[in-house]
């Protein structure tokens, strides 16, 4: 299993702005990333930040059937991950958000903070209200910023096996090659969203 968050060049920038101008993501939070899957059903988790702009996350998961606790939390991988011989898919909603968000450091969960986004603080909005409020709090280019900013979700087969088809649930915003497909949700879609989302490659 091969998992990457890239936050694009413009938002990484924008957020260590928001953030005082610290790294997005320093050695250290990979660090406290990584241990946080110690002892988890996803196992040899390799933690990075290829770009500084990327969350990375490699490792194998054993089968739902097997699985006991994703972290020390007790969260399931298959509430999120599900990994079979043949496909890899990946779910994301405002709950499996929130249970992620809240394994992370300290200094992870502060950036998060300063965002006030309703996948993390649970309120219903719109993404047009949402904008409303980002330009009210930070301002118009901040606002203008994260409009025009992309999630990109990368996911990769197993060494060796190649991708046969690739599906991101209501959009047609994907990639795909042999090795890779590669998913992009618009920012603020992503920080106001209600509903799961689900991203999937079969092999």
């Amino acid at each position: 299993m091969q998992f990457s968050m890239d936050l694009g060049q413009t938002l990484a920038d924008t957020i260590a702005v928001m953030g005082g101008g610290e790294s997005l993501f320093s050695g250290s939070m990979l660090s406290q990333i990584q241990q946080s899957f110690e002892g988890s059903d996803i196992r040899d988790a390799r933690v990075s930040a290829p770009s500084g702009r990327e969350l990375s996350v490699a490792g194998s998961i054993k089968p739902p059937e097997d699985q006991k606790a994703v972290t020390v939390n007790n969260i399931k991988a298959a509430n999120f991950i599900t990994c079979t011989a043949k496909s890899l898919t990946v779910i994301l909603s405002p709950g499996t958000v929130k249970q992620l968000t809240a394994l992370l450091p300290e200094e992870s969960k502060n950036y998060l903070d300063l965002f006030m986004a309703p996948i993390f603080t649970g309120e219903t909005m719109t993404t047009a209200e949402y904008r409303d409020l980002i330009a009210a709090v930070y301002g118009e280019d901040i606002a203008a910023e994260l409009e025009k900013s992309v999630v990109q979700m990368t996911l990769a087969p197993p060494p060796g096996c190649k991708i046969s088809s690739a599906s991101l649930s209501e959009t047609e915003r994907a990639r795909t090659s042999a090795n890779k497909a590669v998913f992009s949700v618009p920012l603020l879609e992503f920080l106001t969203l209600q509903n799961a989302k689900t991203f999937s490659i079969v092999w």
